[in-house]
Parts: C-alpha cells; structure tokens; sequence
C-alpha cells in the first residue's frame, strides 16, 4: 500500500510519507503526547476542535480563542514535530518535512455569534474550518437536530460567503440537510462533511442522505467518514460495530459519489475518561444519535485510535481497492482541498 504505516514511521520526525494521511475530525486528550503520537502513527495532519460544540469550554468567544492560544503553546512544544496550519503552504511543508500539521477548527458557529467580523478576528487566529452549527439551531442556520430543518439565514449566508474571502474550509457535519444544500450553494469554494456517515446504511439523525452527498461531491466536496460507533451501526442489545462495518460505509459512499470525495473523520477518542461527562451530556442530550452506546464503545471496534487508519487501507486493499485510490480515502482527497481553499498569503 502506498502510504507508510504506523510501524514504519518514526517517534521523532517521520521520514517523509509517499502520500498524505489526514484525519478530518479528531476527539482526544489535546497535548504534546498526541502530537508524538501522531506522528508516531504516521497521520500528515488533523483538524483539532477549538470553538463551537455546546459546552462551557469551546462555546464561547473568549473560550475559543484560549483554547486556539493553547493549541499553539502545545505546538511550540514540540516544535521539530509539529506545525500549525495557517497557509497551504504550511500543509505542503509540513508533509515533505514529516512533521504533523495541526488545523484549528470550529464545530459550530457559536463562538462567531451575532458578531460578523469575529469570523476574519478567528482567521488572522488561525482559525481554517468552520463548523455551521452543533446539531441546533443557531444565528447560522438549523442543526441536524432542529424538526423543521430550515436552512441557512441571511447571516449564514454571509458567514458562508466571507469563509469564502478570508480562507477558512465550510464544515456541514451536524447541519441539517436544507442548511448544508444552501452552503454549498452559496459557498465558491468546496465544502466538506468532516465527519458524517450515510444515512441510507445507518439511520441516524447525524448521518447524511445520498441526495445530499452527490451535491457535495458536484461542488468538489469532500466527505470523512467517522468511527463512531452509531454512526456505523446498531448499538442497541449491546452491539459494537466494527471496521469492517466502517469500510463497508466507505465502499457505498465512493460507489455513490467517486473515489475523489472521500476520506475520514474519525470523530473518535483517544486517550480520555470522560464518561461521565459524555454520560451526562451528549448522551443526555442528543439521546437519538447516541442508541446504545456507551463511553466503552464510543469507537468502533477496531479502532481505538489513528493507527487504524492504516487497517482500513489494508481492508480496502482486500476489497480490490488500488494503492492510489486506497491513498485517497486516507488523506488525498482532504489534502487536495485543504491546498484549493487555504490562503496562500496571510490577511492584511
């Protein structure tokens, strides 16, 4: 298989990869040790989660732009390792140098608020993905989770249109269907789902139509799949979904939108004990896209962190997928995005 494997790749820098690997969404401990990590695993880069999921310590402004501070004290760190991506040619850099390239993000448009130029603010920051909504409904436009499912307001539309200007990717994972048609729409640029599965395998308030994902694919969009666990199957009567469950998900998303529009989101968590937390929230929350999963088998068996990227490849591989469509899903799709839509010079 094309990329380099986890056992290959160094715990200092790792030897340049023949192709990039990226994971578009990543839940985990947030800390020098997941850098190393990484690249121990060999992942190119990874977009971490500053801003917007419903919680005291990403919802507000002044908490997104602490935990985007604190993302770069942990990236200067480990500075021979690591890189924060700002410019396409951070990205470009930090694959031919071997180094993990780290791309803040937002899961929903909280922080922004009612505030319009916040969005340029969070760019000169650093800020290059941005997550519409969190499942609800905000000033933006509805969530996946909103019943009347109405789409991008006049502000979204904006928001959308100056995402475009300043160089940040449009996120539609926990958008509602109407919301995610009209941003890619309105967006000039490609939208991605940086973490969502099809809904016609996995009915789940979370996952996508077909409708929705052929829409994304025409606009140059890309998809990640996610590893967690509802998303890829039953979790009721205490089944675990597994890998083969995800690749499975992967195979019907490239024979429904082309090999060129999909990649990963694995969406999981590494390293954490927040069971109570979670317990206490998203499952209390959002109880219709948890089923029956627990803190246990939050991911899918089989993948417990981002070294499994590299077994989907292998299962893909099985499945009679070549080296450089099998490069693709792990990482390629997602890189040639990131390098259209980035901003090749900061903004003034």
């Amino acid at each position: 298989m094309v990329p380099q494997t986890a056992a290959t790749a160094s715990n200092r820098r790792r030897a340049p990869l023949a192709t990039p690997v990226i994971d578009a969404l990543i839940g985990a401990n947030y800390g020098t040790g997941l850098i190393q990590k990484m690249v121990e695993w060999g992942i190119t880069a990874g977009n971490w989660t500053a801003g917007g999921v419903q919680n005291e310590y990403t919802h507000s402004s002044v908490a997104a732009m602490v935990n985007m501070e604190r993302f770069r004290w942990i990236v200067d760190e480990v500075r021979d390792l690591a890189v924060v991506i700002e410019l396409a040619q951070d990205l470009e850099s930090a694959f031919a140098d071997g180094k993990y390239g780290l791309i803040m993000g937002f899961q929903g448009a909280e922080p922004i608020g009612s505030e319009f130029n916040l969005l340029s603010i969070f760019a000169r920051l650093g800020l290059r993905i941005l997550g519409l909504t969190y499942n609800d409904r905000n000033l933006v436009g509805d969530g996946c989770m909103e019943p009347e499912g109405r789409g991008l307001t006049h502000f979204g539309i904006e928001i959308v249109r100056e995402c475009n200007r300043v160089g940040v990717v449009v996120d539609l994972s926990h958008a509602c269907e109407r919301t995610s048609l009209d941003a890619i729409q309105t967006s000039s640029q490609p939208c991605i789902l940086s973490h969502s599965n099809p809904a016609a395998l996995m009915p789940n308030p979370r996952n996508v139509s077909d409708h929705l994902l052929k829409e994304l694919a025409a606009g140059g969009g890309v998809v990640g799949l996610a590893a967690w666990s509802n998303f890829v199957g039953s979790t009721e009567d205490g089944h675990h979904p597994n890998r083969g469950d995800l690749v499975r998900q992967i195979d019907y998303v490239v024979n429904t939108i082309g090999i060129d529009h999909v990649g990963i989101g694995s969406d999981i968590y590494i390293g954490m004990d927040h069971a109570a937390e979670w317990n206490n929230t998203t499952r209390r929350r959002y109880p219709e896209q948890c089923g029956g999963q627990t803190w246990e088998r939050h991911n899918i068996a089989g993948y417990e962190d981002n070294s499994a990227m590299f077994s989907v490849g292998e299962e893909l591989s099985a499945l009679g997928y070549k080296d450089a469509d099998i490069a693709k899903i792990l990482g390629g799709n997602f890189y040639r995005l990131l390098l259209e839509v980035l901003p090749r010079r900061r903004l003034m």
